[in-house]
């Protein structure tokens, strides 16, 4: 097992969203604890039906999350997002990268309480798109991209995402969806 230092008692922590941490010491006593790790899997649906058709009617991935779930809090924040969507179907292959800012609003912040939130973002979206079945060679391009979402987070161990992304054309297909996402902390 895997065990860290309780840095609540010796450190000031600032925050970046999805478990990043910079770390002031301040302080000298030690207790050990084991980081919050745990899975996340979503789903996402393409809403053009020729997309559908090349790669599949739906895309989905499983990773692992580490770190607490930040919540939102009710003055705003910002926050990073990336996020991998990649699927193969008849030899056709997408492989879509959102990179990008939200801007996260949220209800009152309560560790013991689930919460609430909305916001938006933009994206720079680079992608690596073939389409043998249209005798498109492999290439690479460059979109770009923006999201709406809703969310709820329990705690810091858990949350549930819907979303939707525009994302302009790549390669004269359309990749905008709607995308749901959870994840869970021990």
């Amino acid at each position: 097992m895997f065990l860290l230092p309780d840095t609540s008692a010796m450190m000031s922590v600032v925050s970046m969203d999805y478990g990043s941490r910079a770390l002031a010491a301040s302080g000298t006593h030690r207790q050990w604890h084991r980081p919050l790790i745990g899975p996340e899997v979503s789903v996402f649906l393409p809403i053009s039906s020729s997309t559908r058709d090349l790669f599949g009617p739906s895309w989905s991935s499983f990773t692992f999350g580490i770190g607490a779930v930040e919540q939102a809090s009710p003055g705003g924040s910002f926050s990073f997002d990336i996020e991998v969507l990649s699927s193969e179907r008849y030899h056709n292959h997408a492989f879509v990268v959102p990179i990008g800012i939200d801007f996260r609003i949220g209800s009152a912040v309560s560790p013991s309480r689930p919460s609430l939130y909305c916001g938006a973002g933009v994206n720079l979206v680079p992608a690596n798109i073939r389409i043998l079945s249209r005798g498109i060679p492999p290439g690479i391009g460059v979109a770009g991209g923006a999201s709406i979402f809703v969310g709820l987070t329990v705690g810091k161990r858990g949350y549930l995402e819907a979303r939707y992304r525009a994302i302009s054309g790549l390669r004269s297909i359309n990749f905008s969806g709607t995308g749901l996402s959870g994840g869970i902390r021990f």
